[in-house]
């Protein structure tokens, strides 16, 4: 990947720092093997190094390598990368492993000693179910629901209501109009992050859902950057301008505009 480029195109878009994660290729090719773990993590702290402020990370660990697990939480907990753990796939996603396992439960709780959230993959009624196991089981540990603006949205809504250490990534597919009136009638929109789950959705078609959704002003400066500097102290160092529908679609546009002119663009990393 040629991370110059990847600087640019979040340059063009307005974007002072994203959070990255492991994708499902190194989950599944690398993060059972405690070497594999270690690799996968030296390339993300190596992306992050070259431009320092830009790129935060979360730890890719595995519940069959537990005792490497939590050997990596709490030796780079305090890494100025490290804003997370994840992402951690449930039962029935990918090789996921179920929530209620005593692994899952030593990293959730060392996790939460250290301050740092938990980025699980959800996306049905299943893995929703073994997150709020996992939170109860683990009540100091914060738990981020990845992709939870799809066909789940009802649920994962109810979650954030009854838990108020789980927050809500909207990546999902293209928030339909389905997904997005519970969206926008939820009230507080404290507990709400962008995320736009590439490569597995084009970063310009993220951009332009999350433009299209309607926030208001106020909840788009909050979703886009503010929610993430209070649940990511680190990234306050690095603060990204809040963001407003206007300013989206300057960036969709300048984007497209600087494709034209050949100007160097990339895929997005994994998340």
């Amino acid at each position: 990947m040629d991370l110059d480029a990847f600087i640019d195109a979040m340059d063009a878009c307005g974007v002072r720092a994203v959070c990255i994660c492991a994708g499902a290729g190194l989950i599944l090719e690398e993060a059972s093997r405690a070497d594999g773990v270690r690799r996968a993590n030296a390339v993300l702290a190596e992306a992050c190094a070259r431009h320092p402020g830009r790129w935060f990370a979360y730890l890719l660990v595995h519940p069959t390598v537990v005792d490497e697990a939590l050997r990596l939480i709490a030796t780079h907990a305090g890494d100025p990368h490290v804003i997370g753990v994840g992402e951690l796939l449930p039962t029935g996603h990918f090789r996921g492993h179920a929530c209620d396992l005593p692994a899952m439960r030593e990293i959730a709780m060392l996790a939460g000693d250290h301050g740092l959230p938990l980025n699980i993959h959800t996306g049905d009624a299943a893995s929703l179910g073994q997150v709020e196991w996992l939170i109860r089981a683990a009540p100091r540990t914060t738990v981020i629901l990845a992709h939870a603006a799809g066909a789940m949205v009802a649920q994962g809504l109810k979650l954030l209501m009854a838990h108020e250490r789980i927050w809500m990534d909207l990546s999902a597919h293209g928030w339909k109009p389905g997904i997005r009136k519970p969206l926008l009638a939820y009230t507080d929109k404290r507990r709400f992050l962008f995320g736009s789950d590439v490569p597995i959705f084009h970063r310009r078609s993220a951009v332009e859902a999350f433009a299209g959704m309607r926030f208001a002003p106020e909840d788009y400066a909050r979703i886009a950057s503010l929610n993430a500097e209070t649940l990511f102290p680190k990234l306050t160092s690095s603060r990204s301008h809040p963001w407003t529908t206007p300013s989206l679609a300057r960036s969709i546009r300048t984007s497209t505009s600087s494709r034209r002119r050949g100007r160097p663009h990339t895929a997005h990393p994994r998340r």
